[in-house]
C-alpha cells in the first residue's frame, strides 16, 4: 500500500473513510459556532454592567481566554477538568470540543458585538428611551437590528477559521476528517494522500463559504445603506388650561458635570396646554432642563414632579428613594420629544417609525396604529413618503417624521430640543409650520429650546431667558421678547432677533 510517490489508488481507498469524519467535522463546527454567537452575547453584557471592579474581572477573564491557545483549553477541559475534587466532570470529546472552542471564540465575537453596538448612534439609544421603549424591545427593536448587519463580514470569517480550528479536537478523539486521515496513514504508512484529501474538502468547503459570506455582506449592507440613507391659537381656553394645578413642577433643580455647574437652584411649573419657549445663550442650560424631563439626564438635586408624582424619586419602604427604571418609564409615558437631529430609526421605513413604539410600548392594536401615524404623517406634509427610509428623505423632511412620531404617542407634553438648528436655512420654515399648527390645535403643554425668538414670541403662553443656570427673566411673550429691561436679555435678542 505504501508508496514513495503519489498514488491514485490510496487516495481513492484513503476517499471514503477520511469523509467518514466530515459529519463530525461539519457538526462539530455548526455546534461550536452556534455556543460562541450565543455566549458572545453573555460577554457583551456582562462588559456592560455599571461596576468598574466587575467590569476589569470580566475584562481579565476574557483577554486570558483569548491569550491561551485553544489546544490548551481542549486539553485542560478534556484531560484536567475531570481530575479537579469536587468540581470535575467528564465530558465527551464533541462536548469538550464545543465547551473549549466555543467559549475561546467566543470572546472574540463578544468583541465583535460590542464594536457594533458602541456603532450605533446615541441618538438612537435616547430616542428610544423618549419613545419609552422597554429595555427588552430598546434591544431587540432598536439598537440590535442597527448593531448587527455591520458586523456580519467579521462574524462570518470567524465561521470559517473555526471549521479550520476544528481538526484541534482530533487530539482529544473526535473523530473529524483529521483524525480519520491520521488513522489511515498511521495503518498504512501512506501520509500524503489522506492529508491532501482533508486539505481538498477544507478548500472546497471554505471557499464557497466565503463567497456566500461575500454575497450575504453586500446584500446586508445594500439593504442597511437603503435604510440608513394671526393670532388664532385659543387663548381663551388655553388660558383656563394655565390655571389649573401644574402638570410638571421643578423645585429648587441642580445639574451639574463634574465641578461645572450648569443648573442651580430652577423652579418652573408648566400646565397643561401651555405653550412655553426657552431661550438663552449656548451653555446657559436649556436642553438640560428638557433632558432632565425626559429622564435623559439625572439632576444632581431637587425634585421633578410629573402629574402628581416624583420622576426621579419613589417610595420604598416608606423612604424617598432614587428611582428605578420601572418607575421612570411609568412616570415619563406621557412625555414625547422631537431632538435636534432627528434620531429617526434607519432601518425602519418613516411609516414602521412612527407605528412601531405605540405598537411595542402601548401595546395598542396594530390597524389603529398604522391609521393614525398615516394621519399623522399626512398632517404634516409627508403622506407620499410612507415605504421611503430616513436616508432617502431632506433635513426638513426627516424633522416632520420625528414630529409624527412623537405625536402618534399621544403624549401630554411634547419637548421641542432646537428642532431647526440642524437645518438649512430654507428648511426651517416648513418645520416652524408644523410646530405652528401643533401649538394652534393641540391641547399638550409644550416647551421648546428655540433660537428662533419671532416664532417664540407668535406662539409662547410664556417665554424664559436662562442665562448661566438660571431663570434670568419669564413672563408672557411679550414681556420677555419686546418689553424687557434686562440688558443681558437685551444683547442676546439683539444678536438672534429678526429686525
Amino acid at each position: 500500500m505504501s508508496s514513495t510517490y503519489w498514488s491514485w489508488e490510496t487516495f481513492f481507498e484513503a476517499l471514503p473513510i477520511v469523509l467518514q469524519g466530515l459529519g463530525w467535522t461539519v457538526g462539530l463546527t455548526i455546534t461550536c459556532y452556534l455556543f460562541a454567537l450565543i455566549f458572545g452575547f453573555v460577554w457583551t453584557f456582562l462588559r456592560r454592567v455599571p461596576n468598574r471592579t466587575f467590569h476589569w474581572v470580566v475584562t481579565w477573564v476574557m483577554e486570558f481566554i483569548r491569550s491561551t491557545p485553544p489546544l490548551v483549553q481542549l486539553f485542560f477541559i478534556y484531560y484536567a477538568w475531570p481530575m479537579i475534587p469536587g468540581i470535575g466532570v467528564t465530558l465527551s470529546p464533541f462536548a469538550s470540543g464545543v465547551l473549549g472552542l466555543g467559549i475561546h471564540f467566543s470572546t472574540y465575537i463578544g468583541e465583535i458585538y460590542r464594536s457594533g453596538i458602541e456603532g450605533v448612534d446615541k441618538g438612537q439609544w435616547e430616542a428610544s428611551r423618549a419613545l419609552n421603549y422597554s429595555t427588552l424591545d430598546k434591544w431587540r427593536k432598536i439598537i440590535l437590528p442597527q448593531a448587527l448587519p455591520p458586523t456580519i463580514p467579521m462574524l462570518g470569517n470567524y465561521f470559517i477559521i473555526m471549521f479550520k480550528e476544528v481538526p484541534l479536537t482530533s487530539t482529544i478523539g473526535v473523530s473529524g476528517i483529521l483524525l480519520m486521515a491520521n488513522t489511515y496513514g498511521a495503518q498504512n504508512w501512506a501520509y500524503l494522500e489522506p492529508l491532501t484529501i482533508v486539505g481538498m474538502i477544507f478548500l472546497v468547503l471554505s471557499y464557497p463559504s466565503a463567497i456566500l459570506i461575500k454575497k450575504l455582506e453586500v446584500k446586508m449592507n445594500t439593504r442597511f445603506d437603503k435604510k440608513v440613507k394671526s393670532d388664532g391659537r385659543k387663548r381663551e381656553k388655553r388660558s383656563s388650561d394655565v390655571m389649573s394645578e401644574p402638570i410638571v413642577k421643578y423645585r429648587d433643580v441642580h445639574k451639574s458635570f463634574g465641578d461645572t455647574k450648569v443648573l442651580k437652584g430652577i423652579n418652573l411649573d408648566i400646565h397643561p396646554a401651555e405653550k412655553i419657549a426657552v431661550i438663552g445663550p449656548s451653555g446657559s442650560g436649556k436642553t438640560t432642563i428638557i433632558r432632565m424631563l425626559m429622564t435623559l439626564e439625572e439632576p444632581t438635586s431637587g425634585d421633578i414632579i410629573v402629574d402628581g408624582t416624583n420622576l426621579w424619586k419613589m417610595e420604598k419602604n416608606d423612604k424617598m428613594v432614587k428611582a428605578n427604571e420601572k418607575h421612570l418609564r411609568e412616570v415619563r409615558g406621557d412625555i414625547g420629544m422631537v431632538f435636534q437631529h432627528f434620531n429617526l430609526f434607519p432601518h425602519m421605513t418613516i411609516l414602521e417609525n412612527c407605528m412601531s413604539a405605540p405598537i411595542h410600548v402601548k401595546k395598542e392594536n396594530k390597524n389603529e396604529v398604522r391609521e393614525r401615524a398615516i394621519q399623522m404623517l399626512e398632517r404634516v406634509g409627508l403622506g407620499d413618503k410612507l415605504e421611503n427610509y430616513p436616508s432617502q428623505l431632506s433635513g426638513g423632511q426627516k424633522q416632520r417624521v420625528a414630529m409624527a412620531r412623537a405625536l402618534v404617542m399621544r403624549p401630554k407634553i411634547m419637548l421641542f430640543d432646537e428642532v431647526t438648528s440642524a437645518l438649512d436655512p430654507e428648511l426651517v420654515g416648513e418645520v416652524l409650520e408644523v410646530i405652528r399648527d401643533i401649538a394652534k390645535n393641540d391641547d399638550m403643554a409644550m416647551v421648546l429650546v428655540t433660537h428662533e425668538m419671532d416664532f417664540a414670541l407668535d406662539i409662547a403662553d410664556k417665554v424664559l431667558f436662562l442665562d448661566e443656570g438660571v431663570i434670568a427673566e419669564q413672563g408672557t411673550a411679550s414681556e420677555v421678547i419686546e418689553h424687557s429691561s434686562n440688558e443681558r436679555l437685551q444683547s442676546f435678542l439683539h444678536r438672534f432677533r429678526k429686525v
